[in-house]
């Protein structure tokens, strides 16, 4: 594919434009094959989770495990499995961003178990609720926020 090679670009801050580097590894923004590629280039990754406990869901550039957490030994395996995720991405040499890494513990109990779970040396961040694909699942499983959301969206187009 011939975008794939010889690309070069340069970068604009604070007004000042940097000299003009190659780029020796990714797939330009906005090509026609760039989603193609990029699940080529990422469809091993479920192979990295060893523990039947722990499900892996690809959708483009969105990675999610999933795991269902009723003792500490389960937040164990995985915290495990992350750590197999992100030895995967060194491999490849990839990076997950730790920022964008989030924790939804869904259920309906009064006091779930809490874990800590750590990805590229930080601690993530546990939400109440979270957008997947346009829809918003809240911990508790009630719509009542997705709901509000559309209703408003749909408020602003009136």
């Amino acid at each position: 594919f011939k975008g794939l090679s010889g690309r070069q670009q340069r970068v604009l801050v604070n007004g000042e434009i940097s000299e003009t580097r190659p780029v020796s590894s990714g797939v330009p923004q906005g090509s026609i094959l760039g989603p193609l590629l990029f699940l080529i280039y990422i469809n091993d990754l479920p192979e990295s989770i060893t523990s039947s406990a722990v499900d892996v869901s690809l959708f483009a550039d969105d990675t999610k495990c999933i795991s269902v957490i009723e003792s500490p030994v389960d937040a164990c395996v995985l915290q495990a499995e992350a750590r197999n995720v992100e030895k995967w991405a060194e491999f490849w040499r990839l990076k997950f961003n730790a920022e964008k890494c989030k924790v939804l513990s869904v259920t309906r109990k009064r006091h779930p178990l809490v874990a800590e779970y750590i990805v590229n040396g930080k601690t993530l961040q546990h939400v109440s609720s979270q957008k997947d694909l346009g829809v918003t699942v809240c911990s508790d499983l009630r719509w009542n926020t997705h709901i509000y959301e559309q209703i408003t969206k749909a408020n602003r187009l009136l």
